[in-house]
């Protein structure tokens, strides 16, 4: 350039971010002149963006790796946040809104509420799937800062449905597995149980093992479940099972499936039909039995379905201590399935009534003989010896020139003799005393040989006097509970 010349240069600043500018401009020639140059840039705003650059959101899976594996995570996702903006971006937070299938793993250079971004710099956070069962989910990332970002997340959860075994009763009632005796044992009837794995499940089982937790009442009787059976999905085998028992009782017990989840099943059930003989003997005389009460001292427990026997010995007598109570009662309750009998050998006897006594006040008939047998529930009869009621007394002969008190009937024990009664200007004579089998004879009064009424035999009225003889005892009450297989010798009213 000649001296003295000149030329022009036209500089422009430019900038992408806020802040000072400086340089300097130079022309490059003989003492290479410079000048300074300086500016300030403004007016540039923070812009951040949300990247997936590692692994892939839409595809972010939990995929299970053993039967019954509870909480598993999936790969990480890396998202990056970059400033592409001209200023220093706000501090960002960031959230999940699925937080039951995606979490913030560590590692990440992002910290929520404290990181604040330069123009072009960029930080990292880390999202990781997690699941507990076989699922498919979905969720966001979200990120806020001076602007708000999202990037949408999603997968699938497979192999995390655990094994899970269940059983039902699919024929009979297994709260219901009930036994008819007798038997020793006796069987009821099957049940079937269907063991089954879910349809759901991820895994084949693991090999069965089944257990009975009562082995006295219950048993296996079939079915398809093996200790080497393992059911895959969906799949099921079965087991059969019956009760069993030797005696009457309740029992219960389980049905237990030993592998993975170990479901089991409640049994139980009630037994009946066994009975237990019992035979009771009178072999002494006795007054007043009760059939029940016999069977009982002789080892019944009141409970069991009895096969009872009483007999009476020949010769011996079962009586009564008063006219008014039965010298034998077969009555009371008995469990279902008991049967009676009762063998008489000997005697059944009502009381005897006692004779009329003479009195100036009052003079009556003689007393009623005594009841012998009185059935008010089922039992069979052998009779081979004697059932009878007890003798009426006699009437006493009161009133005239002398006076004659009755006898006393017939039976155990026997009826008392009416009394004489005092009275200075009247003969008196007490009656007669009863045997077993015969009624006390007619006293008679040697003043003018007046009589007084015989006491009646077995099953007989007294006999009157002035006034009248007792009725003879009921030999049997309740005939129409009574199944004779031998009838023998009934004295009396049966009934």
């Amino acid at each position: 350039m000649p001296s003295g010349a000149s030329c022009t240069v036209q500089v422009k600043p430019q900038a992408s971010t806020n802040g000072a500018l400086s340089g300097t401009l130079t022309a490059a020639a003989y003492n290479n002149p410079t000048i300074s140059l300086s500016g300030t840039a403004s007016g540039f705003t923070p812009n951040l963006t949300l990247v997936a650059t590692s692994g892939t959101p839409s595809a972010m899976n939990v995929i299970g790796s053993a039967p019954g594996h509870s909480l598993t995570y999936g790969a990480d996702v890396v998202f990056t946040v970059t400033n592409t903006g001209g200023a220093t971006a706000a501090a960002m937070t960031f959230a999940l809104s699925n937080a039951s299938n995606f979490d913030f793993d560590s590692g990440g250079t992002c910290v929520s509420g404290s990181t604040s971004l330069a123009a072009g710099a960029s930080c990292t956070i880390k999202v990781r799937p997690l699941a507990s069962a076989d699922a498919t989910y979905s969720g966001n990332l979200t990120v806020t800062s001076n602007n708000s970002l999202s990037a949408a997340l999603s997968g699938t959860a497979t192999k995390l449905n655990p094994v899970s075994l269940s059983i039902a009763a699919t024929a009979g009632t297994p709260s219901a597995m009930n036994v008819t005796g007798p038997g020793s044992p006796a069987y009821g009837s099957n049940v079937t149980f269907t063991i089954t794995n879910a349809a759901a499940a991820d895994y084949t089982s693991a090999a069965l093992g089944i257990a009975l937790s009562n082995t006295t009442n219950f048993q296996f009787n079939g079915g398809t479940c093996t200790t080497s059976t393992t059911l895959a999905p969906g799949a099921s085998c079965t087991a059969v099972v019956r009760p069993e028992a030797s005696a009457n009782t309740s029992y219960s017990g389980t049905l237990n499936v030993v592998a993975n989840n170990a479901p089991l099943i409640s049994l139980a059930g009630t037994a009946v039909g066994w009975t237990v003989t019992i035979n009771a003997l009178v072999a002494s005389n006795s007054y007043n039995l009760d059939f029940r009460t016999l069977l009982l001292n002789a080892g019944w427990n009141g409970s069991t379905p009895v096969v009872g026997t009483v007999t009476v010995n020949g010769g011996v007598v079962v009586g009564s201590t008063s006219t008014s109570a039965y010298a034998l009662t077969v009555q009371g309750a008995f469990p279902p399935g008991s049967s009676l009998a009762l063998v008489n050998n000997g005697y059944i006897v009502g009381a005897g009534g006692a004779g009329s006594s003479t009195s100036l006040a009052s003079s009556g008939s003689g007393e009623k003989g005594g009841n012998a047998l009185y059935v008010q529930i089922p039992v069979y009869v052998s009779n081979a010896g004697v059932i009878a009621g007890g003798g009426g007394g006699g009437g006493d002969n009161s009133g005239g020139a002398s006076w004659v008190a009755g006898s006393g009937g017939a039976g155990f024990v026997p009826g008392a003799a009416g009394i004489a009664s005092p009275w200075q200007q009247v003969p008196n004579v007490a009656g007669n005393v009863g045997t077993l089998t015969a009624g006390g004879s007619s006293a008679q009064n040697p003043y003018d040989d007046s009589m007084g009424g015989a006491g009646g035999n077995l099953g007989q009225a007294g006999e009157r006097g002035m006034n009248g003889g007792g009725e003879a005892g009921i030999a049997v009450i309740g005939n129409k509970n009574i199944s004779w297989l031998a009838y023998g010798s009934i004295l009396g009213p049966v009934e």
